[in-house]
């Protein structure tokens, strides 16, 4: 998988809730970016949408959030739905995310 590693100032806060949860992204004390899941079953999360706000788009800032998603289910082992276009993309392209990703058809 690539560097998760956060640009300064930028953290990454996972928050967890009974029918799924968020990866929230802040810069500083301001949140910039949010990851969005729900629990399918208690083996898959399916990932609706991430999103970044627009002035920082094109800094490789969603996919550090999709990136965060994948060590979460590799470390549940648990495998993801990615609904969200940009997810799916991201997944297909990394094979250390692709792994996770919940096979069609099953």
């Amino acid at each position: 998988m690539e560097d998760n590693s956060l640009p300064n100032g930028m953290s990454i806060l996972h928050s967890k809730s009974e029918n799924g949860g968020q990866f929230l992204l802040f810069q500083d004390e301001t949140e910039i970016g949010n990851l969005d899941y729900r629990w399918a079953g208690t083996k898959k999360i399916i990932i609706d949408y991430v999103q970044v706000t627009p002035r920082l788009r094109g800094h490789n800032l969603a996919k550090l959030l999709v990136s965060h998603a994948v060590i979460f289910a590799k470390s549940q082992n648990i495998r993801i739905v990615p609904l969200c276009s940009y997810a799916r993309i991201v997944m297909l392209r990394n094979p250390g995310m692709k792994e996770v990703m919940y096979p069609i058809g099953e």
